[in-house]
């Protein structure tokens, strides 16, 4: 019997033998070649549920991976929940320009966003929903949440948060524990979509910024 793309990610998480290694796919990985196939540009899909359910299909049809995703790579999705101001672009992922932490009374402000109602993570829920419902029976979906330490950073600056760490270490750690609680919240309601995995995207832990003690401190 030939593995559907589930039964191959499941045999291979589990040390089982498969017909072939699981092809993993990441982000919105040859995005030009899956836009172009759809005729669009990245801001036409980028911003409804079905447009980014649409592209990934697309993408796995193109290219014969085994997973689908949402949000893609996007770093912004949870700090623009906690209010962070975005810029849309039309061939790329938002960027921010305004942070919500400007200073350590901005911290007063702030509330844990409500992962069905603020900002963009209603429409990666709808999106997750829509994949699981399309494929998720034979394809695993997996959905993307930024670890505390990137969505502190993204609230804050990375340049202004690193600085933090060693000036203000107490306060970068109140950061710190806030965006903690939205993520937690946030990779509830993703995991309640009905989805295969939920995967945490960390992409400023590396030794160029810490060392072990304070990596495990801060991240």
């Amino acid at each position: 019997m030939v593995e559907n793309s589930m039964e191959r990610f499941e045999k291979a998480i589990s040390f089982e033998e498969t017909e072939r290694p699981p092809l993993a796919y990441l982000f919105f990985g040859g995005g030009k070649w899956v836009l172009d196939e759809l005729g669009v540009n990245f801001d036409d899909v980028y911003y409804t549920a079905d447009g980014i359910a649409k592209a990934q299909m697309t993408a796995k049809e193109l290219f014969g991976h085994d997973n689908v995703m949402s949000p893609w790579g996007c770093l912004t999705v949870e700090a623009e929940a906690f209010g962070c101001k975005i810029q849309r672009k039309r061939d790329g992922y938002p960027q921010i320009v305004e942070r919500v932490v400007k200073s350590e009374n901005d911290l007063k402000d702030l509330s844990i966003p409500d992962p069905y109602k603020n900002g963009r993570m209603p429409l990666v829920l709808d999106s997750l929903k829509i994949l699981a419902k399309r494929v998720g029976k034979d394809a695993p979906v997996i959905g993307m949440i930024c670890s505390p330490f990137v969505v502190a950073s993204e609230m804050r600056s990375l340049q202004e948060f690193l600085l933090d760490t060693f000036q203000k270490p107490d306060f970068a750690l109140e950061v710190l524990e806030i965006a903690t609680a939205g993520c937690i919240e946030y990779a509830k309601a993703i995991a309640e979509q009905g989805i295969f995995a939920v995967m945490i995207e960390n992409a400023y832990m590396n030794r160029t910024f810490f060392n072990l003690q304070d990596s495990r401190r801060f991240i």
